[in-house]
Protein backbone atom coordinates (compact mmCIF):
# COMPACT_ATOMS: atom_id res chain seq x y z
CA UNK A 1 0.00 0.00 0.00
CA UNK A 2 3.15 2.09 0.48
CA UNK A 3 4.25 1.16 -2.11
CA UNK A 4 1.13 2.53 -4.21
CA UNK A 5 0.97 5.59 -2.54
CA UNK A 6 5.22 6.70 -2.98
CA UNK A 7 4.25 5.30 -7.24
CA UNK A 8 0.91 8.18 -7.53
CA UNK A 9 2.70 10.33 -5.28
CA UNK A 10 5.72 10.65 -8.11
CA UNK A 11 3.10 10.43 -10.69
CA UNK A 12 1.73 13.26 -9.54
CA UNK A 13 4.58 15.27 -8.95
CA UNK A 14 5.86 14.21 -12.58
CA UNK A 15 2.64 15.38 -14.10
CA UNK A 16 2.49 18.47 -12.16
CA UNK A 17 6.83 19.18 -13.33
CA UNK A 18 6.03 18.66 -17.10
CA UNK A 19 2.34 20.64 -16.95
CA UNK A 20 4.10 23.31 -15.28
CA UNK A 21 7.10 23.64 -17.89
CA UNK A 22 4.27 23.30 -20.62
CA UNK A 23 2.85 26.20 -19.28
CA UNK A 24 6.00 28.00 -18.60
CA UNK A 25 6.90 27.18 -22.42
CA UNK A 26 3.76 28.50 -23.33
CA UNK A 27 4.38 31.87 -21.91
CA UNK A 28 7.58 32.48 -23.14
CA UNK A 29 6.50 31.84 -26.91
CA UNK A 30 3.61 34.06 -26.04
CA UNK A 31 6.07 36.74 -24.53
CA UNK A 32 8.65 35.90 -27.57
CA UNK A 33 5.95 36.44 -30.28
CA UNK A 34 4.43 39.79 -28.60
CA UNK A 35 7.78 41.42 -28.37
CA UNK A 36 8.45 40.34 -31.90
CA UNK A 37 5.41 42.05 -32.61
CA UNK A 38 5.61 45.45 -30.96
CA UNK A 39 8.91 45.27 -32.92
CA UNK A 40 7.53 44.80 -36.26
CA UNK A 41 4.97 48.07 -35.48
CA UNK A 42 8.64 50.01 -35.24
CA UNK A 43 9.45 48.70 -38.92
CA UNK A 44 10.81 51.71 -40.91
CA UNK A 45 10.61 54.26 -37.73
CA UNK A 46 13.74 56.34 -37.77
CA UNK A 47 12.92 58.70 -34.98
CA UNK A 48 9.95 57.74 -33.11
CA UNK A 49 9.98 60.90 -30.92
CA UNK A 50 10.02 63.24 -34.05
CA UNK A 51 7.71 61.05 -36.20
CA UNK A 52 9.44 60.51 -38.68
CA UNK A 53 8.81 57.06 -40.66
CA UNK A 54 10.21 55.46 -44.09
CA UNK A 55 7.70 55.32 -47.06
CA UNK A 56 9.67 55.39 -50.16
CA UNK A 57 12.97 54.83 -51.99
CA UNK A 58 13.59 55.67 -55.54
CA UNK A 59 13.22 58.06 -58.54
CA UNK A 60 11.61 57.40 -61.41
CA UNK A 61 11.23 53.97 -60.20
CA UNK A 62 9.94 54.21 -56.61
CA UNK A 63 9.51 51.42 -53.94
CA UNK A 64 6.31 52.59 -51.75
CA UNK A 65 6.13 51.02 -48.49
CA UNK A 66 2.32 51.03 -47.39
CA UNK A 67 1.81 50.16 -43.38
CA UNK A 68 -1.71 49.20 -41.08
CA UNK A 69 -3.31 51.31 -38.58
CA UNK A 70 -1.10 49.36 -35.91
CA UNK A 71 2.15 50.09 -37.75
CA UNK A 72 2.66 46.86 -39.61
CA UNK A 73 4.07 46.98 -42.66
CA UNK A 74 1.52 45.26 -45.43
CA UNK A 75 2.73 46.06 -48.56
CA UNK A 76 6.00 47.17 -50.83
CA UNK A 77 4.69 48.89 -54.28
CA UNK A 78 6.89 49.04 -56.92
CA UNK A 79 6.01 52.65 -58.17
CA UNK A 80 6.53 53.73 -62.43
CA UNK A 81 6.64 57.41 -63.28
CA UNK A 82 6.68 58.31 -67.27
CA UNK A 83 7.12 62.14 -66.77
CA UNK A 84 6.53 62.23 -71.18
CA UNK A 85 2.77 61.35 -70.37
CA UNK A 86 3.33 62.50 -66.46
CA UNK A 87 1.07 58.94 -65.67
CA UNK A 88 2.29 56.73 -62.37
CA UNK A 89 1.85 52.91 -62.71
CA UNK A 90 1.08 51.09 -59.23
CA UNK A 91 2.17 47.24 -59.34
CA UNK A 92 1.97 45.49 -55.53
CA UNK A 93 5.21 43.72 -55.42
CA UNK A 94 5.25 42.62 -51.66
CA UNK A 95 2.39 41.91 -49.41
CA UNK A 96 2.69 40.44 -45.90
CA UNK A 97 1.04 38.76 -43.37
CA UNK A 98 1.65 37.88 -39.65
CA UNK A 99 1.59 35.12 -37.29
CA UNK A 100 1.80 32.88 -39.36
CA UNK A 101 4.56 34.82 -41.26
CA UNK A 102 4.15 34.92 -45.17
CA UNK A 103 5.63 37.12 -47.62
CA UNK A 104 3.60 36.89 -51.00
CA UNK A 105 4.12 38.55 -54.07
CA UNK A 106 2.22 37.30 -57.65
CA UNK A 107 3.35 33.71 -58.04
CA UNK A 108 5.86 32.95 -55.02
CA UNK A 109 4.48 32.27 -51.49
CA UNK A 110 7.54 32.94 -48.68
CA UNK A 111 6.96 31.65 -45.54
CA UNK A 112 8.90 34.01 -42.81
CA UNK A 113 10.92 33.32 -39.25
CA UNK A 114 11.47 36.76 -37.94
CA UNK A 115 13.71 37.48 -35.02
CA UNK A 116 12.57 39.21 -32.03
CA UNK A 117 14.27 42.36 -33.08
CA UNK A 118 11.70 42.04 -35.94
CA UNK A 119 14.56 41.30 -38.56
CA UNK A 120 14.20 38.50 -41.35
CA UNK A 121 15.78 35.31 -40.03
CA UNK A 122 14.61 32.92 -42.71
CA UNK A 123 12.96 32.71 -45.60
CA UNK A 124 11.53 29.46 -46.72
CA UNK A 125 9.93 29.23 -50.53
CA UNK A 126 8.45 26.75 -53.13
CA UNK A 127 7.45 27.58 -56.70
CA UNK A 128 7.10 25.91 -59.66
CA UNK A 129 6.78 27.45 -62.91
CA UNK A 130 6.94 26.96 -67.02
CA UNK A 131 7.92 22.92 -65.85
CA UNK A 132 10.45 23.73 -63.60
CA UNK A 133 10.35 23.70 -59.62
CA UNK A 134 12.55 25.68 -57.37
CA UNK A 135 12.85 25.33 -53.83
CA UNK A 136 15.35 27.32 -51.38
CA UNK A 137 15.52 28.28 -47.59
CA UNK A 138 17.81 31.70 -47.07
CA UNK A 139 18.97 31.80 -43.46
CA UNK A 140 20.42 35.42 -42.55
CA UNK A 141 22.83 35.99 -39.32
CA UNK A 142 23.35 38.80 -37.29
CA UNK A 143 25.77 39.99 -34.31
CA UNK A 144 24.60 41.42 -31.37
CA UNK A 145 24.72 44.94 -32.56
CA UNK A 146 21.96 43.99 -34.86
CA UNK A 147 24.58 44.28 -38.11
CA UNK A 148 23.92 41.75 -41.16
CA UNK A 149 26.77 39.25 -41.25
CA UNK A 150 25.89 36.62 -43.05
CA UNK A 151 23.03 35.28 -45.80
CA UNK A 152 22.82 31.64 -47.12
CA UNK A 153 20.58 30.05 -49.60
CA UNK A 154 20.40 26.71 -50.40
CA UNK A 155 17.58 25.23 -52.91
CA UNK A 156 17.21 22.88 -55.73
CA UNK A 157 16.20 23.48 -59.06
CA UNK A 158 14.23 20.49 -61.35
CA UNK A 159 12.40 20.39 -64.78
CA UNK A 160 13.08 20.30 -68.15
CA UNK A 161 15.49 22.81 -69.61
CA UNK A 162 13.42 24.14 -73.11
CA UNK A 163 17.03 25.78 -73.44
CA UNK A 164 18.62 22.48 -73.49
CA UNK A 165 16.23 20.13 -74.44
CA UNK A 166 16.48 17.48 -71.40
CA UNK A 167 15.46 17.12 -67.83
CA UNK A 168 17.65 18.36 -65.23
CA UNK A 169 17.89 18.11 -61.06
CA UNK A 170 20.71 20.08 -59.83
CA UNK A 171 20.80 22.19 -56.38
CA UNK A 172 22.70 25.39 -55.91
CA UNK A 173 24.16 27.50 -52.53
CA UNK A 174 24.70 31.69 -52.47
CA UNK A 175 26.51 31.96 -49.61
CA UNK A 176 27.25 36.21 -48.36
CA UNK A 177 29.19 37.01 -45.90
CA UNK A 178 29.47 40.63 -44.78
CA UNK A 179 32.38 42.31 -42.95
CA UNK A 180 31.85 45.11 -40.15
CA UNK A 181 34.70 47.15 -38.59
CA UNK A 182 33.61 49.69 -35.29
CA UNK A 183 29.98 50.14 -37.29
CA UNK A 184 31.48 50.55 -40.96
CA UNK A 185 30.99 48.14 -43.62
CA UNK A 186 34.68 46.38 -44.79
CA UNK A 187 33.46 43.59 -47.27
CA UNK A 188 30.64 41.84 -48.78
CA UNK A 189 31.78 38.60 -49.85
CA UNK A 190 29.73 36.54 -52.46
CA UNK A 191 29.80 33.03 -53.57
CA UNK A 192 27.30 31.08 -55.80
CA UNK A 193 28.04 27.36 -56.46
CA UNK A 194 25.23 24.90 -58.59
CA UNK A 195 25.80 20.91 -58.21
CA UNK A 196 24.26 18.06 -60.50
CA UNK A 197 25.13 15.74 -57.24
CA UNK A 198 28.30 15.96 -56.50
CA UNK A 199 29.76 17.18 -59.88
CA UNK A 200 30.29 21.42 -59.20
CA UNK A 201 28.17 22.85 -62.67
CA UNK A 202 29.10 26.48 -62.20
CA UNK A 203 30.70 28.94 -59.69
CA UNK A 204 30.96 32.78 -59.62
CA UNK A 205 32.70 35.20 -56.91
CA UNK A 206 31.73 38.61 -56.66
CA UNK A 207 34.00 40.46 -53.57
CA UNK A 208 32.89 44.71 -52.89
CA UNK A 209 35.21 46.75 -50.70
CA UNK A 210 34.36 49.36 -49.06
CA UNK A 211 36.17 52.57 -49.32
CA UNK A 212 35.74 55.53 -47.15
CA UNK A 213 36.92 59.29 -46.92
CA UNK A 214 38.84 59.65 -43.69
CA UNK A 215 39.08 63.80 -44.55
CA UNK A 216 35.74 65.05 -44.58
CA UNK A 217 34.16 62.83 -41.95
CA UNK A 218 31.04 65.21 -41.31
CA UNK A 219 29.35 64.33 -45.17
CA UNK A 220 29.27 60.74 -44.02
CA UNK A 221 27.95 60.70 -41.07
CA UNK A 222 24.81 58.46 -40.88
CA UNK A 223 23.01 59.77 -37.84
CA UNK A 224 19.74 56.90 -38.02
CA UNK A 225 21.92 54.43 -39.33
CA UNK A 226 19.80 53.90 -42.45
CA UNK A 227 20.73 51.75 -45.32
CA UNK A 228 21.08 53.91 -48.41
CA UNK A 229 21.70 50.84 -50.78
CA UNK A 230 20.12 47.37 -50.10
CA UNK A 231 22.88 43.84 -50.24
CA UNK A 232 19.59 41.66 -51.70
CA UNK A 233 20.71 42.19 -55.04
CA UNK A 234 20.41 45.47 -55.75
CA UNK A 235 23.91 47.46 -56.70
CA UNK A 236 26.12 44.67 -57.71
CA UNK A 237 26.52 43.67 -54.05
CA UNK A 238 25.29 40.14 -53.91
CA UNK A 239 24.35 36.99 -56.20
CA UNK A 240 21.12 36.41 -54.27
CA UNK A 241 18.44 33.97 -55.66
CA UNK A 242 15.46 35.46 -53.90
CA UNK A 243 15.78 39.70 -55.24
CA UNK A 244 12.05 40.63 -54.70
CA UNK A 245 12.91 41.13 -50.95
CA UNK A 246 15.55 43.86 -51.80
CA UNK A 247 13.62 46.44 -51.15
CA UNK A 248 13.05 45.60 -47.30
CA UNK A 249 16.41 46.43 -46.36
CA UNK A 250 15.39 49.99 -46.15
CA UNK A 251 13.15 49.50 -43.87
CA UNK A 252 15.00 47.68 -41.51
CA UNK A 253 13.99 44.31 -41.67
CA UNK A 254 17.68 42.77 -42.65
CA UNK A 255 19.24 44.92 -39.28
CA UNK A 256 21.04 48.05 -38.83
CA UNK A 257 22.95 49.98 -41.49
CA UNK A 258 26.40 51.52 -40.94
CA UNK A 259 26.49 54.96 -38.41
CA UNK A 260 29.41 56.00 -41.09
CA UNK A 261 29.11 56.03 -44.64
CA UNK A 262 31.18 54.47 -47.49
CA UNK A 263 32.74 57.20 -50.25
CA UNK A 264 32.55 53.95 -52.49
CA UNK A 265 32.97 50.54 -53.39
CA UNK A 266 35.17 48.53 -55.60
CA UNK A 267 33.43 45.25 -57.03
CA UNK A 268 36.06 42.34 -57.98
CA UNK A 269 34.48 39.49 -60.06
CA UNK A 270 34.73 35.90 -61.47
CA UNK A 271 32.27 34.74 -63.89
CA UNK A 272 31.19 30.87 -63.94
CA UNK A 273 34.28 30.83 -67.32
CA UNK A 274 36.82 32.08 -64.87
CA UNK A 275 36.95 35.59 -66.55
CA UNK A 276 37.75 38.20 -64.03
CA UNK A 277 36.63 42.21 -64.22
CA UNK A 278 36.35 44.64 -61.73
CA UNK A 279 34.42 48.16 -61.28
CA UNK A 280 34.75 51.25 -59.18
CA UNK A 281 31.27 53.13 -57.63
CA UNK A 282 31.40 56.49 -56.15
CA UNK A 283 28.79 57.32 -53.37
CA UNK A 284 27.51 60.94 -52.51
CA UNK A 285 25.10 61.87 -49.72
CA UNK A 286 22.41 64.75 -49.31
CA UNK A 287 20.75 64.67 -45.92
CA UNK A 288 17.75 66.68 -44.53
CA UNK A 289 18.14 68.81 -41.79
CA UNK A 290 17.11 66.02 -39.51
CA UNK A 291 19.86 64.29 -40.60
CA UNK A 292 17.60 61.87 -42.57
CA UNK A 293 19.28 60.88 -46.03
CA UNK A 294 18.02 62.86 -48.85
CA UNK A 295 19.16 61.53 -51.76
CA UNK A 296 21.72 58.84 -52.68
CA UNK A 297 24.13 59.39 -55.91
CA UNK A 298 25.77 55.90 -56.99
CA UNK A 299 28.26 57.22 -59.78
CA UNK A 300 25.48 59.51 -61.90
CA UNK A 301 22.67 57.88 -61.14
CA UNK A 302 20.45 58.42 -57.27
CA UNK A 303 17.76 57.70 -55.73
CA UNK A 304 15.50 60.15 -53.55
CA UNK A 305 14.26 59.16 -49.88
CA UNK A 306 10.57 59.67 -48.55
CA UNK A 307 9.65 59.93 -45.49
CA UNK A 308 5.95 60.39 -43.55
CA UNK A 309 4.88 61.32 -39.90
CA UNK A 310 3.80 58.86 -37.96
CA UNK A 311 -0.66 58.61 -37.04
CA UNK A 312 -1.11 60.20 -33.89
CA UNK A 313 -1.72 57.90 -31.06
Amino acid sequence: MKTNKKMWLVLIITFAFFAISSCSHDEEDIIKVDETLDNLKNIGILDKGNGIRIYGVGNYSLLGFNYSGEGLLMSVDDVNYYPRIDRYDFYKCLSFTYFPNIIMDDDEKRTVTYTKEGYISKVNSKLFDDGVSTEYTVTYSYDVDGHLISCVTQGTYKGFSEDFGEYFDSNFNIKITITWDNNRLVRCNNIESVFNGSSMLMQRTKDVLFEYDLVNTEKYNNKYCQWPFSFVGIHDFSLSHDLSLYGLTYVGMFGRGPSYLPAGITIKEKDENGVERSSYMVYRYVFNENGTISRFYYNTSYDDFYYSPLPKE
